[in-house]
């Protein structure tokens, strides 16, 4: 009987542990990513960004275990999908025009084809699961496999546009002139084009991530003169996620699961502070971490599918660092632990005729 009671209270600690971090918002460590700014993470947890070194950016790809790998003088890594394929930026510190790489993972980098017209410089923003690449070139942005020359993906009727994610399905997000001057987010998507998503009733928003669902965050202007995060879901247009308090907020990254992360000001309109929006609330990511570890987390930029965020802060040395926050207890280690409950279970119920 003992027995018996020791294992179903296990199992429903466990079950208990895994709604809570499916359903509640969960507790971060954090790893501190050194002087850098990190921007983007994939669901291995390898991470990427730039750092200054010697006054000049350097990109790196940042994976547990191994530290930082280095792309050169001169670079900054901007995207990185689950197969650790990596985009960027070479040459915007330098005396060249800034030119858009791509980097497999091995090896050396590779410049991106220009679109067919020429031009002198490009971006890399992001890359999906299946290689597709997107960014901007000539002020215009780009949709590309890597092998084949960018396709350019239009206006909304003035003059530039700039892509800024895409997800596995080739959907492109970003903000791209209105004939009034003014930048709207748009939507682009084959077949269907460039959507302009509106605003929160002001002049101005822009896109910045786009999930596998469709659901796309960034920033928007308000009637009042605020500028706030947005969610827009196709249906359902934008909705407002609010600040802290402050005037400005952005959205800067969602994951598959919808939780949505990036910066807000507080009341007095002079502080930062990174957010987690879980669907109902946007959450000071400062109060989801050891209120002794001396950090101050003021702007998070992505957030893989295990809840993993990447971003950067004032670290405990007074210094802005990147950052990366992992749930604890991890997800892997939740799995784990359920896997070996039931085998547990299993096992007992065998010998004990349970």
């Amino acid at each position: 009987m003992l027995i018996r009671c020791a294992i179903c209270v296990s199992i429903f600690y466990l079950i208990f542990s895994i709604n809570g971090f499916v359903s509640a918002s969960p507790s971060y460590c954090v790893t501190d990513l050194g002087d850098c700014a990190a921007y983007s993470i994939n669901n291995s947890g390898a991470v990427v960004g730039e750092e200054s070194i010697g006054g000049i950016s350097v990109g790196f790809l940042y994976t547990k275990g191994n530290g930082k790998q280095y792309f050169g003088t001169g670079t900054i890594a901007f995207g990185i999908n689950d197969n650790g394929n990596v985009v960027g930026v070479v040459g915007g510190d330098m005396d060249n025009d800034p030119h858009a790489f791509f980097y497999s993972g091995s090896g050396s980098m590779q410049n991106i084809s220009l679109l067919p017209d020429g031009g002198y410089s490009s971006n890399a923003q992001a890359i999906n699961n299946n290689g597709q690449i997107t960014g901007w070139t000539n002020r215009h942005a780009f949709l590309c496999d890597g092998n084949s020359p960018m396709m350019n993906l239009g206006t909304l009727g003035g003059v530039t546009s700039w892509a800024c994610d895409l997800n596995n399905q080739g959907q492109v997000v970003g903000y791209a002139q209105i004939s009034s001057g003014a930048y709207h987010a748009f939507l682009w998507q084959n077949g269907s084009g460039m959507q302009d998503l509106g605003t929160l009733g002001g002049t101005d928003s822009r896109a910045y991530a786009i999930n596998n669902s469709g659901l796309v965050v960034g920033h928007a202007y308000t009637s009042n003169g605020g500028d706030h995060a947005f969610l827009w879901q196709n249906g359902s247009g934008m909705k407002d996620l609010g600040t802290f308090g402050g005037k400005v907020s952005w959205a800067n990254g969602i994951n598959n699961g919808g939780l949505v992360v990036g910066t807000a000001y507080t009341s007095d309109n002079t502080v930062f502070r990174a957010f987690l929006y879980d669907g109902s609330t946007m959450i000071d990511l400062n109060s989801l971490i050891d209120s002794s570890s001396g950090w101050t987390l003021k702007s998070a930029r992505a957030i893989n599918d295990l809840g993993q965020i990447v971003g950067y802060g004032t670290s405990p040395s007074g210094q802005q660092h990147g950052f990366l926050l992992t749930p604890v207890p991890e997800p892997f280690t939740i799995v784990l632990l359920s896997i070996g409950a039931i085998c547990l279970f299993g096992f007992i119920r065998q010998r004990s005729g349970l």
